[in-house]
């Protein structure tokens, strides 16, 4: 009888644990370096770490003021899709910027753009719910193209 309640307690511990792992590896977490929630996207083979910038102040600031991007990025979150214009003003690094539909599907790729660049304007001409800044030339690097699904936005 004692073995029994023993194995019950163990499989209810070995489950706690299980759903608390689960739950930390798939849930927001929060950056301290730069105070924006972070996620990981996945992007075919490839797991990118980006901070989340959800509101209309985050989306503002965004990048800029960063000196290196460290393998990360910056997912821009909207609430419907649109045309979505960005520039780099205040930039420190050249990026590359990545236009993405509510399915998760790439629409469009700015590669290496130059903080020299401002005050242009990049835009697609098809409307984005997200967009995705990453380190310059990290889609070419990565092998990543239009028409390839990122998952867990």
């Amino acid at each position: 009888m004692a073995g029994k309640k023993f194995l019950i307690i163990f499989f209810i511990f070995v489950l706690i644990v299980w759903i608390v792992d689960f739950r930390k590896s798939t849930s927001l977490n929060q950056d301290i370096d730069s105070g924006y929630l972070t996620k990981d996207l996945f992007l075919g083979n490839e797991i990118l770490n980006v901070d989340i910038a959800d509101t209309d102040e985050k989306r503002t600031l965004g990048l800029s003021g960063r000196n290196e991007l460290n393998d990360r990025g910056m997912i821009f979150i909207f609430e419907d899709e649109a045309i979505r214009g960005f520039w780099m003003k205040d930039m420190l690094v050249s990026i590359d910027i990545v236009w993405i539909d509510s399915d998760g599907v790439i629409l469009h790729i700015e590669n290496n753009i130059s903080p020299d660049s401002y005050p242009d304007v990049f835009q697609p001409n098809v409307p984005a719910k997200y967009v995705l800044e990453t380190s310059a030339n990290y889609t070419v690097e990565k092998g990543i193209q239009l028409g390839d699904k990122i998952e867990n936005l």
